[in-house]
Order: C-alpha cells, then sequence, then structure tokens
C-alpha cells in the first residue's frame, strides 16, 4: 500500500466528518490500528477495505487512486 491510499482514506474520513476514534468504533478495531492505515505504517485486509468504502461511502476507484487530490476536492 502506498502513500495515496492512506491520504485517500484520511481525505474521506474528514469529509465524512469522523474522527480516527469514530472510525475505529465503527470498524470494531482499536484505534492505533486504524491510525496505522492513514499513516501507511500497515494495511487493512480485504473485509476492512470493503467496510471502509461503505461507511465512507466511496468508490474503491476513490481509495485506491493515486492522482494528487486537493483538500476540497469533490468525491467520487
Amino acid at each position: 500500500m502506498d502513500m495515496s491510499f492512506a491520504y485517500n482514506l484520511k481525505l474521506a474520513r474528514k469529509r465524512c466528518g469522523f474522527t480516527q476514534t469514530d472510525m475505529s468504533n465503527k470498524l470494531h478495531i482499536d484505534r492505533t490500528t486504524y491510525t496505522k492505515w492513514e499513516t501507511a505504517k500497515s494495511e487493512p485486509s480485504i473485509d476492512n477495505i470493503k467496510r471502509l468504502v461503505k461507511i465512507l461511502d466511496i468508490s474503491y476507484d476513490y481509495l485506491f487512486s493515486t492522482f494528487d487530490r486537493k483538500e476540497g476536492e469533490k468525491y467520487i
């Protein structure tokens, strides 16, 4: 997983107004585990990726896209 996944995940979470703690609670995981995903220190499982796109209402393409995004950019 590269930094674009981590960055896209963080932007999508912020767009929804969720904290990292909110996300960890929704996913039933430890907050430090979630934080590692946003800092590209570890990778979520396939099942957790499926849950992420559903919770954040984003596409897989958005989550894994590698083009540069700006903080205020519209989401797919």
